[in-house]
Order: C-alpha cells, then sequence, then structure tokens
C-alpha cells in the first residue's frame, strides 16, 4: 500500500510525462550502474583520465586539463570528459583547435551508455570539482579518485539536500593551506581522504598573461572604456531550487543592498556618472530569474555561458578586474591572491549565519579583508573611494594571503601533475618505450 501510495503522489506531483520520465531515469541508472560492475571484470587502463566539472569545461578540472593540452601532455593519454551537453562542450573543443584523444560523454546519462560505465570503470584516474559521480559506484583499489575542490572550505555551509553513505571517497583532496585542510572534514564528509596543500588549478590563470584571452574579453566586454572595473559575484540567496532558497529573504532583485530594480536603474547612474563598470557574475542557480533579463548601460550580468561560447574561463575574466564584490561566497579567498581591493556586503549577516550556521572558525569577519557595508549609502562610498585609488586593507590581506596560500600561489597544476607522476619528460618517454617505466 506504502508503494502505491508513493506511485499516487509522484504522479500527481509531476503528472504521467513527468512519472515516466523519472522511472525510466532510475532505470537507466540502474542498468548503467550494472554495467559499470560488469566492465570492473576488465584491466585498468592506465593511460586514461576522466574529468568533470559544475559545468562544463570548467572551473579546477578544465585549468588542470587546459594545462596538460598546453603542455602536449593529452598526447599521452586518453580522456574522457563527463559533461552535460556534449554538443556545447564539441563546440568549445572545436573552437580551441580541437583536444587531442578525448571524448565528451554525458555526466548523468538519458539512457545506456556504455561508455559511461566502461570509462569509470576502468579510468586509472578520476579527477572532479563538483559531483563525485563514483560516490555510489564503488571504485576499485587501483584508481585514484582526486577531488580539486569547488572553493576554499569553511566560507560558506551547504542547504538542502539529505545524508548519504557513500561507497566511494576521493582518495585525494586538493587545499591550498592546513587552514583548508583543517575546515574540510567538518565541512563534508571525505573518508580517509589524504589533503595535500597544492592549490586550485584555476588560480593558475591569475599568474597568465596571455594577449589572446585579453583580446578576447575586450571585443566582447569593452572593459578598456570604463575607469574602474567591479566584480560583484554574491553568493545566491534565491534560486530556481525552493529547497536551498533562503525563507528570510524576498527581494525585486534577489541582490543584497539593492533590493529594488528602481534602486538597481538609480545604481546604474551612479556607476554611469563617474565612468565605472559593474560586472555582476550570476550564480547558475539564479541565472533565469526575470530580473537579470534587463539591459543597462554600466552594469553586465555576467553567466558562464557567455564566456564558453568564446572560450573564456571565469578565472581569466577575473583576472581583469580592479576590485570585487562578494559576501559570504568563497571568492574572497581566491580574489586575496590578486591582492586588490574587496568590498563585502554584509546586511543580512545574522540571518545568513542563523540559516547556514558558522562560517570561519572564530570571527569570520576578521577574515574579510575589505570595507564591510550594511545599506546602499555605505555601499556607494566604498566604491567611491575604490575608484579615488584607496586601499586601506592592503597590508591585512597580505597577512591572510600568507595563511591561505603556503607555497600554492602559482602552478598548481604543475605540482599536481608531479605529484601524480604524470608528467612527461622525453627520459620518461623514452623509458615507456622500451618497457622500463
Amino acid at each position: 500500500m506504502n508503494i502505491i501510495y508513493k506511485i499516487c503522489s509522484k504522479l500527481r506531483e509531476k503528472g504521467c510525462m513527468g512519472f515516466l520520465k523519472t522511472v525510466n531515469t532510475h532505470l537507466v541508472g540502474a542498468i548503467n550502474k550494472k554495467l559499470y560492475r560488469v566492465f570492473q571484470y576488465q584491466r585498468i587502463n592506465e593511460k586514461l583520465l576522466v574529468f568533470e566539472s559544475e559545468g562544463d569545461l570548467t572551473d579546477n578540472s578544465y585549468a588542470l586539463y587546459d594545462y596538460m593540452n598546453k603542455k602536449g601532455y593529452l598526447k599521452k593519454y586518453q580522456t574522457v570528459w563527463l559533461v552535460n551537453d556534449i554538443s556545447s562542450a564539441l563546440g568549445y573543443a572545436k573552437r580551441e583547435g580541437g583536444f587531442p584523444n578525448t571524448t565528451f560523454v554525458k555526466k548523468f546519462p538519458e539512457h545506456i551508455d556504455l561508455r559511461w560505465s566502461k570509462s569509470l570503470a576502468t579510468c586509472k584516474y578520476f579527477f572532479y570539482d563538483h559531483s563525485n559521480v563514483m560516490h555510489d559506484l564503488k571504485k576499485r583499489k587501483q584508481q585514484t579518485v582526486v577531488y580539486l575542490t569547488h572553493g576554499f572550505a569553511g566560507y560558506k555551509a551547504g542547504k538542502g539536500g539529505t545524508e548519504k553513505e557513500e561507497f566511494t571517497y576521493p582518495d585525494y583532496v586538493m587545499v591550498t593551506c592546513k587552514l583548508s585542510a583543517e575546515l574540510y572534514p567538518s565541512f563534508a564528509n571525505f573518508g580517509k581522504a589524504k589533503f595535500l596543500t597544492m592549490g586550485m588549478p584555476r588560480l593558475d590563470y591569475f599568474g597568465d598573461d596571455n594577449s589572446t584571452i585579453r583580446n578576447k574579453i575586450e571585443s566582447e566586454y569593452r572593459l578598456s572604456r570604463y575607469k574602474k572595473v567591479f566584480l560583484w559575484m554574491p553568493t545566491f540567496r534565491e534560486s530556481n531550487h525552493k529547497e536551498i532558497s533562503e525563507e528570510y529573504l524576498r527581494t525585486e532583485t534577489h541582490l543584497p543592498i539593492i533590493e529594488t530594480e528602481i534602486i538597481l536603474d538609480k545604481f546604474n547612474l551612479f556607476l554611469q556618472e563617474r565612468s565605472l563598470l559593474m560586472v555582476l557574475k550570476i550564480h547558475p542557480l539564479q541565472k533565469n530569474l526575470p530580473v537579470f533579463q534587463k539591459k543597462y548601460s554600466n552594469i553586465i550580468f555576467l553567466r558562464d555561458e557567455q564566456l564558453h561560447e568564446i572560450n573564456v574561463q571565469l578565472y581569466q575574466f577575473i583576472a581583469l578586474t580592479d576590485a570585487l564584490i562578494t559576501d559570504y561566497s568563497s571568492i574572497s579567498a581566491d580574489y586575496m591572491l590578486l591582492n586588490r581591493p574587496m568590498i563585502f556586503t554584509l546586511d543580512d549577516y545574522e540571518e545568513y549565519k542563523e540559516s547556514r550556521g558558522e562560517f570561519l572558525p572564530g570571527n569570520a569577519i576578521d577574515y574579510w579583508t575589505g570595507a564591510h557595508v550594511y545599506n546602499l549609502k555605505e555601499f556607494c562610498s566604498a566604491i567611491e573611494e575604490i575608484e579615488k585609488g584607496k586601499d586601506p586593507y592592503k597590508k591585512e590581506r597580505e597577512k591572510l594571503i600568507s595563511i591561505f596560500y603556503e607555497g600554492t600561489k602559482r602552478d598548481s597544476a604543475k605540482k599536481i601533475l608531479n605529484f601524480f607522476r604524470m608528467i612527461y619528460s622525453f627520459l620518461r618517454y623514452s623509458y615507456e618505450i622500451l618497457g622500463l617505466f
């Protein structure tokens, strides 16, 4: 009777077609997992790498892959990318001139997919920065699962979702410092994973001086026309997914400080008068909200897919901005490495903390080295101070940089590959040919 009740409830909730789609998804998932177990009887492919990122070809996983491609290491491996949209990934690869030995496979297959099952069952390494798709696929001892991380641990607690016993934890978790390694176990369950202070590959882009990327961004966004470019990356409060939205906040804009579209219009004039550009990076969970469809002269609503279309990574764009505006997002820990001014909007600090729990240990505010603003007047004043070239928090940031980035400021991708003995020298390649390695 309980099963019948559940079926009837799902039918009412999703409708007949929605219910059938859900059943099909579960059935396909179960079959692919069974096939995974069958493929586990095959030998591990020592040259097979599998990558995953939150978006398609983004974040730390792509930065590591990108480094391997630029250095020619991909020619020595077979690579499978788990993506949401295969056609989009193929377009990206084509615009880059093609990726050697790389296959794109649906991250969450809608049909029975032998490539998905086989690649996960036989790969030597699985690198991910968002979804550990192997979590309920019990891996083999010869396989190595590496979590490249999604951000500095402890800045923001998770919300929503259910606790689930995982069969496969990462073997290694990459962090930027000991503090992050200490925080992660309380932030998420990683079993017996080893924490390595090798940094995040995406931060390597901060040290690049890539004229091709600069020209792409300039051609698309004309950043040079403005006196200063501010990057605003608020964490999401309200999203398309109600279960992870904050219950305490309901505003027209879904933004801190600027609560109505009328205020947003006036804020655009404020920027226009000072020849400033505000690039508001839309969180993936909020990208379809109506307020972000409007056009402004001095405000750009930036989405991941826009950068994807011109083959630019988010952190390549971030490197060209003059200051950051954020709140409780771990982006402030990343941006700190650029040692540029930051503004923190904290108008809902107490409510957000009550909803999410405590952030960093002790007084979290001490880690936010920049102007703390609680209303529109303070927000605009802080922007004007940066416009004038003032940066009173520089020394504080430098102290935290030494804590947050213990020898991991650059070359994270290289360090990771060196650790796993994946960087090819001429000598190693010669040894392999002779069968000596």
